[in-house]
């Protein structure tokens, strides 16, 4: 989902004998994207995400290049919107017979040829509000806002769990840290396209994804949404992301458990990461033992 993996020569789309897709979900709204430099043949992206958008929204963006050969990229499923039928058909039409070979449909030119008829037009319109509000604030803003505010609700993360443990916890020093993964790992490559580990930095981005040692997740992502326990009546929606919603990354990092994703926004506030750490910490500190 990170743009800076598809900036490279080696994804060159036209290189490849496979069609070349890029889900962009996580990426559309939070970073810049620039489709010519990716080389790919298409792209899809999510409204409902860093988009702010209506849920059940998205895009496809497919290349012209893949239309050029009439019949090569066909939708699975059509309707009149996607393949109008040019005619009425002359012959008789048996209810016993295959319809197919006696109706003509032409698909439209394009990425349109994707859509469907049925879609909810208050839904699309938020769509184009969302994508037109994120223009004019602009791209490189929300993704530096994303990086800052989620470096300070990293750092308060890892400042948390030992001010919330006992010391006479028997957890080791090494238990009593977060598991935090935030960011993804880029090797630069120097001119003769070797890898340069020695400069390998982090791209950060505004998802920040944890877990508790000895804490179920799903305790801490339903202790955080109720806040019957709460004066301020203040909650927080956080999502659980199973190891095997994202199998290669947890095979790489060797985590086989569950994590809590906390994900910041442009518009979130550095007052309200402090809320959330505090009501974080209070959790642990009064449910730790408990699970």
């Amino acid at each position: 989902n990170n743009n800076n993996h598809h900036k490279s020569d080696d994804y060159h789309s036209d290189a490849m004998p496979i069609f070349y897709l890029v889900d962009a979900c996580q990426s559309v709204g939070h970073i810049p994207i620039f489709v010519e430099e990716m080389k790919c043949h298409a792209l899809t992206g999510t409204g409902r995400k860093y988009l702010r958008a209506p849920r059940g929204t998205g895009f496809l963006y497919v290349s012209n290049s893949c239309f050029q050969q009439d019949g090569l990229l066909l939708p699975s499923h059509v309707d009149h919107t996607a393949a109008p039928v040019t005619n009425v058909p002359v012959d008789e039409y048996n209810d016993n017979a295959n319809f197919a070979p006696v109706l003509n449909v032409r698909y439209r030119r394009g990425a349109a040829r994707f859509e469907f008829w049925e879609y909810s037009l208050a839904n699309r319109l938020g769509l184009g509000e969302a994508v037109r509000h994120a223009n004019e604030y602009g791209i490189e803003h929300v993704q530096e806002a994303c990086q800052s505010l989620a470096t300070y609700l990293q750092t308060q993360l890892q400042q948390l769990l030992p001010l919330a443990l006992s010391p006479s916890s028997s957890l080791s020093s090494s238990d009593h840290q977060l598991y935090i993964h935030h960011g993804i790992d880029i090797v630069e490559k120097d001119a003769a396209g070797s890898n340069k580990s020695e400069k390998k930095k982090v791209a950060q981005c505004g998802i920040v994804t944890f877990s508790i040692p000895g804490m179920n997740p799903m305790l801490v992502k339903e202790m955080l949404w109720n806040n019957n326990n709460n004066d301020d009546g203040v909650a927080f929606e956080v999502s659980l992301v199973p190891a095997t919603s994202t199998p290669l990354d947890s095979a790489m990092t060797r985590v086989d458990y569950d994590l809590v994703r906390a994900s910041v926004s442009y518009t979130t506030t550095t007052q309200e990461i402090d809320v959330f750490c505090a009501r974080l910490q209070e959790i642990v500190a009064t449910n730790y033992y408990k699970y």
